[in-house]
């Protein structure tokens, strides 16, 4: 049997309101066990959605996967509507980015500060600890592998 190939396209979503140092007051999350940041694109967000677009235009896609949070799909959108390929895009909890439980909720730079902890980390299989609520570099890990 022939091996197949597959291109996987990923894209970050563009700046939201938490990207944006001092935005705190408007931070917005799901109502779930696990809340996550449920954040609007900036103007500069909606640009980058749009500049992304235009680049992605002309590439062929078999199927288009966005996470369900209102970010990712704001940025899907444009790229969706300009490519003649995807006639749709899925809609995946499982594709969220990272859960950092109540260090979401109290401070972003704590979430930094955890992110600045784990880079110094060489063994990565060591980043076992969860933020309460949130989820490990290893939960992080599985969660990727199981969707691949």
């Amino acid at each position: 049997m022939a091996n197949k190939q597959l291109t996987l396209v990923c894209v970050r979503h563009g700046q939201a309101d938490h990207n944006v140092r001092g935005n705190a007051p408007i931070f917005v999350f799901t109502d779930e066990e696990k809340p996550a940041l449920n954040s609007d694109l900036t103007e500069l967000g909606r640009q980058q959605a749009n500049l992304v677009a235009k680049r992605l235009s002309t590439q062929k896609f078999d199927f288009a996967i966005s996470s369900d949070l209102k970010r990712a799909k704001d940025t899907a959108d444009p790229i969706a509507s300009l490519n003649d390929t995807i006639e749709t895009v899925v809609e995946w909890k499982t594709v969220r980015e990272r859960c950092f439980g109540i260090f979401e909720r109290i401070d972003p730079e704590l979430c930094r500060s955890q992110l600045r902890v784990e880079d110094a980390i060489e063994d990565k299989d060591l980043l076992t600890w969860r933020i309460p609520k949130g989820e490990s570099v290893v939960d992080l890990r599985r969660r990727i592998e199981e969707f691949l």
